[in-house]
């Protein structure tokens, strides 16, 4: 059952991720290309979610980013646990603007990242990254597979606004 979700959210992943053509500048979805690998295999399943939500965030893609929420969801929605998160997908899920997903993007990146803490990195490294201009100015975090800014809460518009806060690895 596990291998089937995962195979669904990588199949939505890349069906949604050769329609943009911003990719080149934005770049393609690195969601099978992070080396990140946590402890706990359920979490990291659901940062891989993230990750691909936070691609398609980043594209400025409402319509895919409420299929890669949905299918997280549907994740979540077998594991019986993590109902914050799964409370969060759902409402990017059924938001209805990209600046309604990206409110609440917000909420579930600081959900992980306790989670992510918790779990434990095994291999690889997780980046917290901030936006000090999300929020109408409040300012945001997010998670990241890499080091370079590729900001989520504006897209194209302020791509490589925000910066490095803090590495969560193996200790």
């Amino acid at each position: 059952m596990l291998n089937k979700i995962i195979l669904f959210a990588i199949s939505v992943s890349v069906s949604l991720t050769g329609c943009n053509e911003n990719s080149s500048r934005l770049g393609k979805s690195k969601i099978l290309e992070r080396n990140i690998s946590l402890k706990d295999k359920n979490t990291e399943n659901i940062v891989k979610g993230y990750l691909e939500i936070e691609a398609l965030l980043i594209r400025s893609d409402s319509v895919g980013s409420a299929y890669a929420a949905k299918s997280l969801s549907f994740y979540l929605d077998s594991l019986k646990t993590f109902p914050e998160i799964l409370t969060s997908t759902r409402q990017i899920e059924y938001s209805k603007t990209l600046s309604a997903q990206r409110k609440v993007f917000s909420s579930l990146s600081n959900q992980l990242v306790s989670r992510v803490e918790k779990a434990g990195v095994e291999k690889g490294v997780v980046y917290l990254q901030y936006c000090p201009m999300a929020n109408d100015g409040d300012g945001a975090y997010w998670i990241s597979g890499n080091s370079e800014i590729r900001n989520p809460y504006f897209g194209d518009s302020m791509l490589e606004c925000g910066e490095v806060k803090r590495k969560i690895s193996s200790r």
